[in-house]
This record gives C-alpha cells, structure tokens and sequence, in this order.
C-alpha cells in the first residue's frame, strides 16, 4: 500500500501517515507498560499476593500512563478511522462509513455504547478509597491499596 511506504524516497507526511505513527508509537508504549504491569504482577504472585514488590506511588504512576496513553491512542485511532472516512460502531466495532447513524451490521445507532453490565456480586470495595472493584483485583485501581 503506496500509503504506509516510507522508502518511496519521497517525505510522505500525509495526515494519514502521521496519524498511523500516532497510532503505531502508542501501541508500542502501551505494550511496554503492560509488560511492566505483568512482570509486576508475576513477582506478586510468585512472592506472594502480601508482598510489595515496587513503589506504590511507582505502580499507581504506571496505572495513570496506561489510562492516558489508552485514551490518546483510541482518540489516534479514531483520527486514523477518520481520516480514511470511516467510524467504529460503539456497539459492535464494525468500521463503517464516518457519519453512520445506525450500523449496517447490528443495526443500533453507531454512536450508542453498549453499556457493560457489571454483576453487582462480582464486586468488591477499596478500605481505602470506597471505589469499586471487581472481585479479581488485587489492588484498586484508584489509589493502589492492595484489596486481598
């Protein structure tokens, strides 16, 4: 695809060409952090769920970059969408027309998000913080206190 060639010899800075290097540069820096998120919760659970193994100023640090560069590579996506005049339908992600009112696939209205229905038994609290947790969470998401 003549888009994606960076050796045509020619500067291709296209908006689309920016936009996938948004793209590409955070999936590579969320990939980084979920390794560091997993090897975090590797040694946890081979030295026990108890045991700090990092800095929870570190680990809370570490949470807040993943749900910020998450949000800028869903806005980058949907630039990249966009730009290539197409959509994602929040209900289903099919890719569609950009300006979709309702999707060709599951026919709901493209901008409606399903909302996830959360079974309020599979939740647990934070001591710490009152927010809510699903019951397989080993620290909260909030404020790092651990929940088990």
């Amino acid at each position: 695809m003549g888009f994606f060639n960076m050796n045509s010899g020619k500067n291709e800075n296209t908006p689309l060409v920016l936009a996938k290097q948004n793209l590409d540069t955070a999936d590579m820096e969320l990939e980084r952090s979920f390794n560091i998120l997993g090897k975090i919760a590797y040694q946890m659970s081979v030295e026990g769920y108890g045991r700090l193994v990092c800095d929870v100023d570190e680990y809370q640090s570490l949470v807040s970059k993943v749900t910020q560069t998450k949000a800028n590579r869903d806005a980058y996506y949907n630039n990249f969408l966009q730009l290539q005049g197409l959509m994602e339908c929040q209900s289903c992600g099919e890719q569609i027309p950009y300006g979709s009112v309702f999707c060709p696939k599951c026919g709901k209205q493209a901008n409606e998000k399903v909302e996830e229905k959360i079974d309020p038994d599979a939740l647990i609290f934070c001591t710490s913080c009152g927010k809510s947790a699903t019951n397989d969470s080993a620290f909260c998401t909030s404020c790092g206190n651990k929940l088990k």
